[in-house]
């Protein structure tokens, strides 16, 4: 993204070890569409299962979920101890 100059790389002020990443004024079109395919997407599943789920789901996405996992063996200890459902 950063060669299709889409993205624009920062140094993060707060974190010299750290870069923001920021998108280039070239993508604007791209995001636009993207928040109106969303959108649509949005009402079509809201049609389909209902706006009252559909709302449950963007709570569900916005809940905190508890710390990131950081490492592969994070994960690893997480699918261990937690089976799938089937």
């Amino acid at each position: 993204m950063v060669d299709a100059d889409l993205v624009i790389v920062l140094p993060d002020p707060s974190d010299k070890r750290s870069i923001r990443l920021e998108f280039s004024p070239k993508a604007e079109k791209i995001r636009v569409a993207s928040r109106v395919a969303l959108s649509s997407l949005e009402e079509l599943l809201a049609g389909r299962i209902g706006t009252h789920t559909v709302d449950d789901l963007w709570r569900a996405l916005d809940a905190d979920w508890g710390n990131r996992i950081e490492t592969k063996s994070e994960l690893d200890e997480i699918l261990i101890r937690k089976p799938r459902r089937e």
